[in-house]
């Protein structure tokens, strides 16, 4: 019987080789692309975490519409809220394009070049890969941003601009009309006072979360800051300002006027109201003063005495 079955086993593979050789050959490249699939994903899952840590990717992000006082920030910091200030300024340029400038950074979502580097030294710019794609802009190349000119000495990416939406509201990426470069801190000072830029500055944080505080219970730490607007001196927040909250706060000075006023006046009708019993007290001695002084007056021309009941009669 085990002859028969092995005979029939040779003939089948015999009759049925290519067939076999298939499946054995789909077999194995399926093992092959599944093993090939699990490699490329553990080392592009390495790779992203290890960029996140070299390039310090921010837990998240927040903006406000008054920088935090130091007072405030100490307190996150205390809290094991690690934060970097964020803040930019949007320049259109002679190409119609808008440039988001931002100052260099030191701790959170760190710019990483590509080719060249990092600016280093007054009138460099570090500009976002894609952007100098669109607009055929090389390392060593001079753009005008404000009206002074800058030199590209890097180009690469930061991790919060990897996909470059200008707003968040935004649904697709347009790099031809939007880009992100990084200046020093002087440069980026320095084109701040000159207030050529197109709208306000952002006030944006990045922060980390190093302590046991969670997202939540920071937006609740956030949002328990008192912020007054009278500090900031960008003109152009100072005129959204006067449109907006400022005449919000004008009503809410004149309701606590109001307020007031009626509180003044509830206190003067209570007290008008315990004196009305004196008052009518005092008016009744005086008009028996005055009917008895005329009484006497009149008595001497035979005229009757004088009373609260026949004063009128007798006058």
């Amino acid at each position: 019987m085990q002859k028969i079955l092995r005979k029939r086993i040779l003939r089948d593979l015999r009759d049925n080789m290519f067939r076999y050789l298939a499946l054995g050959f789909l077999v194995i490249m399926g093992m092959y692309m599944i093993i090939s699939l699990v490699g490329a994903a553990e080392t592009i899952i390495k790779g992203t975490a290890d960029a996140a840590q070299e390039n310090r990717v921010e837990d998240g992000q927040f903006s406000l519409f008054v920088p935090l006082t130091e007072e405030e920030q100490s307190t996150l910091k205390e809290d094991g809220v690690a934060l970097e200030s964020h803040f930019c300024m949007d320049y259109t340029l002679e190409d119609g394009s808008v440039l988001r400038v931002f100052a260099e950074r030191e701790e959170i979502d760190l710019p990483r070049a590509d080719s060249g580097r990092l600016p280093q030294e007054s009138g460099e710019i570090f500009l976002e890969q894609r952007y100098c794609e669109e607009h055929n802009i090389s390392t060593g190349d001079e753009i005008m941003v404000g009206g002074r000119s800058f030199r590209v000495c890097g180009i690469g990416s930061s991790p919060d601009y990897e996909t470059p939406f200008c707003n968040l509201s935004d649904s697709a990426v347009d790099s031809s009309l939007f880009g992100v470069g990084f200046l020093t801190d002087g440069d980026y000072a320095s084109l701040k006072g000159e207030k050529k830029n197109e709208r306000s500055e952002e006030y944006i944080y990045a922060y980390l979360l190093k302590g046991t505080v969670t997202q939540q219970e920071l937006k609740e730490k956030l949002q328990e800051l008192d912020m007054g607007a009278e500090e900031i001196d960008d003109r152009y927040f100072q005129e959204y300002w006067e449109r907006t909250g400022g005449k919000l706060d004008d009503f809410r000075e004149a309701l606590d006027e109001l307020a007031d006023g009626a509180e003044e006046l509830e206190e003067g009708l209570s007290k008008l109201d315990r004196n009305s019993n004196k008052l009518t007290d005092g008016a009744s001695e005086i008009f028996d003063a005055y009917l008895a002084e005329a009484s006497e007056s009149l008595s001497e021309f035979g005229a009757p005495k004088l009373t609260k009941e026949n004063y009128q009669k007798v006058l």
